[in-house]
């Protein structure tokens, strides 16, 4: 194995790779063998994980070495997660729905699991990951500032 060349790279590719399915399977609750597949293609376009529930796509993943389909897209380092809306437009977009890291002190609370719960294999056949990005998209601070300076909530308050 080349230190510097593409062998090393695909190494450590593959290594993030097995740790990401093992960590869908095991804590996410994922069937390894049915509902994961590696190198998917969409739109000519290669994820290198995809969740198949049904055999219908639910979402997809793009792996980033250790050191962005469908309409959900999951980033992941074996210990940053984050998911993606992808938005289909002219170019195609994303939004950052939420991210966590498994290593940081801080976010070892409710709200990470609350998170890994939005992406989990009891919560990917619903629609708990929408619901959250509508909640997140409505208390966005610009919504709100759009709201507060719409001229029927100014002519409303007494100046």
């Amino acid at each position: 194995m080349r230190r510097n060349g593409v062998v090393h790279d695909q190494a450590i590719e593959s290594g993030s790779l097995i740790i990401a399915t093992d960590f869908l399977a095991d804590v996410l609750g994922y069937d390894k063998y049915s509902e994961i597949t590696a190198e998917f293609v969409i739109r000519s376009t290669f994820c290198d994980l995809a969740i198949k529930i049904n055999g219908q796509l639910r979402s997809s993943s793009r792996l980033r070495r250790l050191g962005p389909n469908s309409k959900r897209i999951i980033s992941a380092k074996p210990a940053e997660w984050r998911a993606y809306r992808i938005r289909f437009e002219q170019p195609v977009s994303h939004d950052l729905v939420f991210d966590v890291d498994l290593l940081d002190p801080a976010c070892r609370n409710s709200s990470l699991l609350d998170r890994l719960f939005l992406i989990s294999r009891e919560a990917i056949g619903g629609d708990a990951i929408d619901r959250y990005w509508r909640q997140k998209e409505a208390t966005n601070r610009f919504v709100v500032t759009q709201i507060l300076l719409s001229p029927p909530l100014l002519t409303a308050l007494p100046f």
